[in-house]
Formats: C-alpha cells, structure tokens, sequence
C-alpha cells in the first residue's frame, strides 16, 4: 500500500474481498476517493458546501458531490451490510477542510481529522469483513488511523505543495521545520526527525491494531495479514531510504510483495518487522 488509507493505489486491495464484498468495498472506496477529488479539483467548493451535503447525506443519502452511480453503489452496499450512513456524512463534511490550507495545531488536532475523515472508511470496510462487534473498534480505528498517517507521511511532497500539512504546529516548531522546508528534497536533518516522529506514531498504531486479526473470520484474516504487513513494509522503506519521499515514489517491489504475502501466509505477526 503506498499512498494507503488516504487512498489512491493498494498493491494488496484485492486480497480478501470477493463478491457482494468485493462490490462493496469498491464503492466505499470510490465514495471516498470521489469526495478528496471534488475538495482539491473544484475551486468553487467551499468547507461550508460540505458541511451543507454531509447533512444531506445523513438525510437522504443524496449528494451532488459525487456522481450518481457511485451514490448508489454507496448506497446499496450499505444496505446490503447495514451500515451507517453517518459514515458516509463524516467523510464528506471532513473533505471540506481538504479545500483550503489545511493545518493542525497539535497531534491530537491531526486525529480528530483523521477519526472523521479515515477512520469511517476503516469501519466500513471493516463492516464488510466481519468485525463490527463494539470491543473491535479501538482495533480498526488504530489501523484507520495508521494507514492515514502512512500515506501522508509517503505524500508529503505533494500535500506540502497544495499547502496541506499533515504535522501538527508544535511538533514543527519543535523539530524547527517550517511549511516551505516540506515542499522541496532532499530532507533535512530536522526534517527528518519530524518524520522519524511521525514513523514512531505510526508503527505503534498498527501495533494497536494487531489483535484485529484474531476477530476476524480466516479469509479476512489473512487479507488483513497482508495489509499489515505490507503497510509496515512501506514504512521500512521511507526508513531505509532515511526518510527521503521526495526522490522517488515510495513502491513495493514485486520480489517484495511476494514475500510479504509468503511472510503472512507461514510467519507469526509480531513487533518489530523489519
């Protein structure tokens, strides 16, 4: 997974999915994918259109945000997994803030952001596989969140230049980095202790989440392996390549996304896999 929960491209979204939830999640995904293309590409759109159709979602399910065919395959695959729409509302009023300059003031500031924009996705998701049970949440919120961290941690090139900083204020002034020392590589020394921050905030997260695995039925199970497996492979990557995400894209070679899926089918998950 490389550019993860936040979206974009997942080597390993495939694995676990078949069907009606194969169909479902492919929905979710576009629902999602669809609502960050509307807040960065339409300059007419504003943090208080969202607002406006995140009530209308949790009303009538309707949004002029994303187009029809994707609403109703949103729509249908919460119907047919009785899930809550106020899901699908949370995402659409947090895309808003993706309209403008976006930044936080301290670590928690950038998780409730992520609790409303990633960690519904996780859920949904996490519904079509199986685990909707209230003591699994904690479970599936840390991954949302990991996963979200992970992939603007790969993408902050990207985010940087559309004036979107991930990190929170007073871990910048701490570290001394400002907005325009994120925007270019190679990384700095201090840039790289921000990020090296923000790998240890993550790694714990998807420590987190690891019970996961046993509450769900096996064809999950092992697709969540996988997932596991392969977004803490992403991080070791950034950490081998000291931090540098502005040279290259950050992939997952093929050789290594076979042994991630060896490493998942026949070793034990533990902490630390490097």
């Amino acid at each position: 997974m490389t550019k993860l929960l936040v979206l974009d491209e997942k080597p390993f979204l495939r694995d676990g999915w078949s069907g009606a939830r194969a169909e479902a999640a492919a929905a979710f995904w576009g629902w999602h994918n669809a609502l960050r293309e509307a807040a960065l590409s339409d300059d007419s759109l504003d943090e208080e259109d969202f607002a406006l159709e995140a009530d209308r979602v949790e009303a009538t399910l309707f949004t002029r945000l994303v187009d029809a065919d994707r609403v109703r395959a949103a729509a249908d695959a919460l119907a047919s997994f009785d899930l809550e729409r106020s899901l699908l509302a949370s995402q659409v009023r947090s895309a808003g803030r993706l309209t403008r300059p976006l930044d936080f003031y301290d670590a928690e500031d950038v998780r409730r952001f992520a609790d409303s924009w990633a960690v519904p996705l996780a859920r949904l998701l996490a519904g079509i596989a199986g685990a909707d049970r209230t003591w699994q949440l904690p479970y599936i919120d840390a991954l949302g969140r990991a996963f979200f961290l992970l992939g603007r941690l790969v993408d902050v090139p990207s985010d940087a230049k559309r004036s979107h900083c991930f990190f929170s204020a007073d871990e910048m002034s701490f570290f001394g980095v400002s907005e325009s020392d994120l925007r270019e590589g190679p990384p700095s020394e201090n840039v790289k202790k921000l990020l090296w921050k923000q790998s240890v905030r993550i790694r714990d997260l998807f420590a987190q989440a690891l019970p996961l695995v046993r509450d769900l039925p096996r064809r999950q199970a092992a697709a969540f392996k996988i997932w596991w497996l392969g977004g803490l492979e992403v991080l070791n990557i950034v950490e081998r390549r000291e931090f540098d995400v502005w040279s290259s894209p950050v992939l997952i070679g093929t050789l290594r996304r076979l042994q991630v899926r060896y490493q998942s089918r026949f070793s034990r998950l533990a902490f630390k896999v490097k």
